[in-house]
């Protein structure tokens, strides 16, 4: 039998469902496009065959992902739960937590994948290719959607991002970029892709600020 809080408050009821070990990682995972079943047991290390097929068995029956042709899904449901996903990273990065020594790297596609807003990209038509370390990728954004495909785009895209692994996640972190990080492109491109993939990290440091203030 499922374990609940057993409370009439809609946070209980969405970690009722949302907040047992692997579930948020699944989605999470899912926000860059549909995965097979094997793709996701080696991108999540440490979760077992076993406890994968339980969650994501969890998640079709909550309407949340779906499986088909191409592996795994999130379902219109699920695409609902990206602002969540898209915060949680923030607040990662905001609280500062130290990485542990055994810490996996993510994949830029992951993290690409959770920072994209379809909202901010409803109306866009654009071609990120994509170069971070080893990884390599391209990012079709179409009138709110995302695809990711492997290798260099097929035409000349409107933004290049070209980074480290190390200068990446310190740009996703809201740090500013070095030397390590840089994005090509026309103004409205560049525009465009800072809009579609923004980590929302403002209202956070907002929020500490006008309480300091009350401090002070």
């Amino acid at each position: 039998m499922a374990r609940t809080y057993g409370q009439q408050c809609g946070v209980a009821k969405a970690l009722d469902l949302l907040g047992e070990r692997w579930t948020l990682m699944i989605l999470r995972d899912l926000c860059a496009g549909s995965a097979g079943f094997n793709q996701l047991l080696r991108a999540l290390r440490g979760i077992g065959p076993n406890l994968l097929s339980a969650r994501l068995g969890q998640l079709q029956a909550s309407g949340l992902v779906q499986a088909g042709e191409h592996g795994y899904a999130l379902t219109p449901r699920g695409q609902a739960l990206r602002p969540l996903l898209r915060t949680l990273m923030a607040t990662g990065h905001f609280l500062g937590l130290p990485a542990g020594g055994g810490d996996a790297p993510v994949p830029a596609r992951t993290v690409l994948g959770v920072l994209f807003d379809p909202l901010q990209a409803s109306d866009m038509e654009r071609i990120i290719e994509v170069q971070v370390g080893e990884e390599r990728f391209t990012c079709f954004v179409s009138h709110g959607r995302l695809a990711i495909r492997p290798d260099a785009a097929p035409v000349i895209p409107d933004v290049r991002l070209q980074a480290t692994a190390a200068g990446f996640t310190r740009a996703v972190s809201g740090a500013p970029p070095g030397e390590d990080f840089r994005l090509r492109g026309d103004a409205a491109a560049l525009r465009d892709f800072r809009l579609a993939f923004a980590l929302p990290m403002a209202p956070l440091r907002d929020t500490v600020a006008l309480f300091a203030g009350e401090a002070g």
